[in-house]
């Protein structure tokens, strides 16, 4: 029995990892399948200098809003259940769509000329939801820590993912 005492602290700690990590990597891997989704969408496209073109295209706004449910990256990101409403819907609060070149600013990298490239920001959390409306007011807030015995915890926080996938473009502006 102590010895199970002694373990089980590092058993949880191992336990909560490998689902935070998985979690992490399961949405990084949706955003960014996304992104090369869009980005090969806007490389066959034109007008793209439209601001409303680009969003019809990608099915957001730069704020995260869905203008067209159809597009192939509300699509991704709905089968992931990463929309206010499943598998339709908005982005969370804090998401951010852009189009680089167009839509860049002094953060973003400088991209090749006649390249086109979607960079997509989602904030990660942990435990619950990132939509607001659905997070009843958990006990753990931003951050989870794990004890695995004497001294401090070893903390799992809830950050941004952003992704970007560039491609050359096939129709000019």
């Amino acid at each position: 029995m102590i010895e199970l005492a002694l373990s089980l602290p590092f058993f949880l700690l191992i336990m909560v990892t490998i689902l935070y990590f998985g979690r992490f990597f399961y949405m990084k891997q949706v955003v960014l399948s996304a992104c090369q989704e869009g980005v090969a969408d806007l490389a066959l496209s034109a007008s793209l200098s439209d601001p409303s073109r680009r969003e019809a295209i990608l099915g957001f706004d730069q704020t995260g809003k869905q203008v067209n449910a159809s597009s192939r990256l509300s699509a991704i990101l709905g089968s992931a259940n990463l929309l206010s409403a499943g598998t339709s819907g908005d982005l969370p609060p804090g998401s951010v769509v852009k189009v680089l070149p167009y839509d860049a600013d002094a953060a973003d990298p400088t991209l090749a000329p006649g390249t086109v490239a979607v960079k997509i920001t989602y904030p990660f959390k942990f435990i619950g939801s990132a939509f607001p409306a659905q997070n009843s007011d958990n006990e753990f807030g931003s951050n989870f820590g794990v004890y695995a015995g004497e001294g401090t915890a070893v903390n799992f926080r809830d950050s941004l993912i952003s992704e970007i996938a560039v491609c050359g473009k096939q129709l000019a502006d």
